[in-house]
C-alpha cells in the first residue's frame, strides 16, 4: 500500500479581489499583497489557482492556471472600479472540475488590509 499525506494533493483555489471604490486607498497594497501569496502558496505544475475581480459584477481576470507570472499579471490588470461592495452569491469560475484528488478552497474571504 501507498498513502499520501493530505498535504501533498493539489491545491485548487480562487483568488477573489475587492475593486471596489471602497478600496481605492490602498488598491496597489492588494495587488502586491495577493501577487505575493499566490509567489509563495502556487507550486508550477501541481496546483490550479484563478483571480476574478469583484464590486457590484465579477470579473474573471485568469482562469485556473499554475503559472505565477499569469496570475500576477491579471492581478495587475484589475483596476479599482467604484460600485458597492461584495455581496454573498455564489461566483463561478469559468472552468470547474470536482476531483477528489485535489484540494478545493470553497471559500470567499474579502482581501483587504
Amino acid at each position: 500500500m501507498n498513502f499520501r499525506r493530505e498535504t501533498d494533493l493539489p491545491l485548487k483555489m480562487g483568488l477573489l479581489v475587492d475593486v471596489s471604490g471602497s478600496v481605492h486607498t490602498r488598491f496597489d497594497f492588494e495587488q502586491d499583497a495577493a501577487t505575493s501569496f499566490m509567489q509563495h502558496v502556487t507550486r508550477a505544475g501541481f496546483d490550479k489557482v484563478f483571480v476574478m475581480g469583484f464590486n457590484a459584477h465579477q470579473q474573471l481576470a485568469q482562469d485556473f492556471t499554475d503559472n505565477v507570472v499569469q496570475l500576477a499579471h491579471a492581478v495587475h490588470s484589475l483596476r479599482d472600479s467604484g460600485g458597492r461592495r461584495f455581496t454573498m452569491r455564489s461566483i463561478t469560475p469559468a472552468t470547474t472540475n470536482s476531483s477528489r484528488s485535489s484540494r478545493t478552497i470553497r471559500c470567499a474571504e474579502r482581501l483587504s488590509f
